[in-house]
């Protein structure tokens, strides 16, 4: 069967998933570019909402294209 292994490189203004075979080749890729997210007010961490809706945007469009 064949194995292969994905990979989220969150970046500040895009969000890259590549898919990679055992031999450590790209098999696949796709990259979405999208607005950068600041914190608000006084939070230390961002609303991790939108990235996870950037990944799976990333996962659906390598799986179906």
């Amino acid at each position: 069967s064949l194995v292969l292994v994905g990979a989220i490189d969150q970046g500040t203004s895009s969000t890259r998933f590549l898919v990679f075979t055992p031999l450590g080749e790209i098999a696949a890729w796709a990259q979405m570019e999208h607005t950068q997210i600041f914190p608000e007010g006084e939070d230390k961490v961002n609303n991790t909402r939108p990235y996870l809706q950037y990944h799976f945007r990333m996962l659906l469009y390598i799986l179906f294209r």
